[in-house]
């Protein structure tokens, strides 16, 4: 095996684009290693002899392509999306060829993500028509408030209202806007998600459907400061972890019981859901109590079942019972199971 440490980066490349010189697997990662610190003129060299080279040679040269774009590639990764049709090689075609190729190409882009960075090229164009079903919620915002394009007011509110339930029933350790202190409650416009909506809602000039989010999030943060789960909370001391995990649970219970049912649309797996109550993972001095309303949670899911769905659930699933044992639960028949 050849030293390759020492070697002339022309040698490198040399051995790597003559497949018979016995020396490809050599030069690779030497070349990779070097790469970002060569001159512009052998970094263009490298880059065309990996957009011809295998697959694994692509994706790589891909990646660095994003940052190092020159029209003079254009020609081959065009080449090379037509023949392959590689998401990384999409990427770069969604940033940087022509605007008329990538619209021809759109239907042709199926990474999770892709129509969303298409629609950030494209969404301040007059002519564009954004398709919401193609895009997440968050970034159904984002591309709306970047591109001065409103969004109808009353669907804002039922997207940010979904969004928040999809929170409250999964295992997301959702982001904050900024650390609340000890003492104060953490409310729903605090999740960093909900808030970039707010302010791309703001951006298309949504002031009063703003206002109606608003006074829900006092509505949410009224219950949580009256509630026996917040006085319990502060009632003794614990550790700041414990402080905050507590206060999130308490957070996502109230946002939960004043979401509208239409809202709490269970599509989770029941064992997702299990894990999720398990992995709140309750002091064994705190129980949460329970939340006055009608069907704050949705009945299909464990914690607000009735006795009779939840005796039930236990035969199906005995490990149940032992999650019930575990955080404190009860069954008892007149009363709903706690979040």
């Amino acid at each position: 095996m050849p030293t390759t440490h020492n070697r002339p980066i022309a040698t490198l490349i040399k051995w790597f684009v003559d497949k018979r010189s016995g020396h490809v697997q050599d030069a690779r990662p030497e070349i990779q290693r070097r790469f970002a610190y060569l001159d512009w003129s052998q970094q263009k060299k490298i880059a065309l002899a990996f957009l011809s080279s295998g697959k694994a040679d692509r994706q790589w040269i891909y990646a660095q392509l994003m940052q190092l774009w020159d029209d003079c590639f254009a020609p081959k990764i065009r080449e090379n999306w037509e023949e392959y049709h590689e998401q990384r090689c999409g990427w770069i075609v969604i940033r940087y060829l022509p605007k008329d190729y990538v619209m021809a190409n759109l239907d042709l882009f199926e990474g999770k993500r892709d129509y969303y960075y298409a629609c950030r090229r494209f969404a301040a164009d007059k002519d564009f028509v954004i398709d919401d079903s193609k895009l997440a919620i968050r970034d159904r915002f984002i591309i709306h408030g970047m591109s001065h394009k409103p969004m109808d007011g009353d669907k804002c509110l039922d997207d940010i209202f979904t969004y928040l339930y999809e929170i409250c029933a999964s295992k997301y350790t959702y982001p904050i806007t900024n650390d609340r202190e000890h003492g104060e409650v953490l409310e729903a416009l605090d999740i960093k998600p909900v808030y970039g909506m707010m302010k791309d809602m703001e951006r298309m000039g949504l002031d009063e459907h703003i206002a109606k989010l608003r006074e829900w999030n006092r509505n949410v943060y009224k219950d949580i400061i009256h509630s026996d789960d917040w006085k319990q909370l502060h009632a003794s001391n614990r550790s700041n972890d414990d402080y905050d995990s507590l206060r999130r649970i308490i957070m996502k219970m109230y946002v939960c019981k004043n979401l509208d049912k239409k809202y709490k649309i269970v599509h989770h797996k029941e064992q997702d859901i299990l894990d999720e109550l398990d992995a709140e993972n309750l002091p064994d001095d705190f129980s949460l109590h329970k939340v006055h309303g009608d069907d704050w949670m949705p009945s299909e899911l464990p914690w607000a079942a009735k006795e009779k769905e939840m005796r039930e659930l236990i035969e199906r699933n005995p490990f149940v019972e032992t999650i019930i044992d575990e955080l404190g639960l009860t069954t008892d028949s007149n009363e709903e199971v706690p979040f």
